[in-house]
């Protein structure tokens, strides 16, 4: 046995313009969407990490969901926020100090470019005034860069980008909703030498948030028709973790087979 992490909650706010809801509101919504999907409560959180770049810092999010005396770290790694919470929420969970927990992103942008305070960021008045911190000329010039160094076409810019709204049209929170195709991408408006106006991701808003919860990876070695013999402690209720197949429930003897491995998620007493 191993102890592995699941995702088991997932909550987002609806992404775009949404008048009248904060950025810092639209985060306590996610949190209890996706408390809500995992089968939790607030009280019961271990642990937060939690970061957004406009709409003030995620920790003070509590006043609204509850003062538990979890612990709340915010993050603060530019684009890389979101992405920077869910990576040490994982961490939190594996190193064991931890059994549960929640990784949020959220934001509120005014309309137009990001601009970027270069003093503030350790960088001289210089960049932002040649206009290299402005982010439609800052990612054209790596992009290029990167094409340059990787032989990447623009045709592959434009397929992840038809690739993206593919998604998107999918998704009731998506901003943008409607499919795109490739040669639309390629020819619309140029506004940084390679990257057309819908390579681009525009300033907006909206929230995520993911319940983390610590399982336990058991091996199966042993096998009935097909299925594996797995006697549960009667006295262990089992949670399934979502997209496990089972049998939950006090007693349950059985769940569903993946190759030789089940994952079978067993609360802390």
């Amino acid at each position: 046995m191993s102890t592995e992490v699941a995702i088991v909650g997932i909550g987002m706010h609806e992404f775009g313009r949404t008048e009248g809801v904060t950025g810092m509101e639209q985060g306590v919504i996610a949190v209890r969407r996706a408390c809500a999907d995992a089968g939790v409560k607030w009280e019961d959180v271990q642990f937060a990490f939690g970061g957004s770049a406009a709409a003030g810092a995620a920790d003070t999010m509590v006043s609204q969901l509850g003062l538990t005396g979890l612990q709340f770290i915010n993050v603060a790694n530019g684009f890389a926020t979101g992405g920077s919470a869910l990576f040490s929420a994982y961490n939190t969970i594996r190193s064991g100090v931890f059994d549960l927990g929640i990784a949020i992103g959220f934001d509120k942008h005014e309309r137009g470019a990001f601009r970027v305070d270069t003093r503030g960021a350790g960088l001289g008045n210089w960049y932002g005034a040649s206009g290299l911190a402005l982010t439609t000329q800052f990612f054209g010039l790596k992009i290029q860069r990167y094409m340059d160094q990787y032989g990447i076409s623009a045709s592959t810019l434009a397929k992840v980008a038809v690739k993206n709204f593919h998604n998107g049209s999918s998704n009731e929170n998506a901003w943008r909703r409607k499919p795109m195709t490739e040669d639309e991408v390629l020819n619309a408006l140029m506004l940084s030498n390679q990257l057309t106006q819908y390579m681009f991701c525009s300033p907006g808003e909206g929230a995520v948030a993911l319940v983390y919860k610590q399982f336990v990876l058991l091996v199966v070695t042993r096998y009935v028709s097909g299925v594996a013999d797995v006697d549960v402690n009667p006295a262990v209720s089992i949670d399934i973790c979502h997209g496990y197949a089972g049998a939950p429930g006090a007693g349950a003897r059985y769940a569903s087979l993946f190759g030789d491995v089940f994952k079978l998620e067993i609360p802390s007493v």
